[in-house]
């Protein structure tokens, strides 16, 4: 899944520009693309495009990744709004069971 996300199309200096051509403007977008892994410039559309990647989780497979980790109760899981989700709990671990 990627999403873009517009920046605005004023120029401004750039402050890294230490040399004779510290006059020379780079769009407010492609200053924001270089200043985040993951983020590029698209020059076709004058954004910064982001890349998100998800994972779609099927049902029950949350509930199955708290029972298997230690140290969590799951307390509701239910699917809302397109998406699965897990309400889980912080327990104390028992001696006998860390030995497991």
């Amino acid at each position: 899944d990627n999403n873009d996300a517009s920046s605005s199309s004023s120029s401004m200096e750039d402050p890294s520009n230490t040399g004779d051509n510290s006059k020379k403007t780079k769009n407010v977008a492609e200053m924001y693309s270089n200043a985040y892994e993951g983020a590029d410039f698209d020059e076709s559309k004058g954004l910064v495009v982001f890349k998100r990647y998800c994972h779609v989780y099927r049902e029950g497979e949350l509930d199955e990744l708290v029972n298997m980790s230690k140290g969590l109760e799951l307390v509701e899981s239910g699917y809302e709004s397109g998406n699965h989700y897990i309400i889980a709990r912080v327990v104390a671990v028992k001696k006998e069971e860390e030995e497991e």
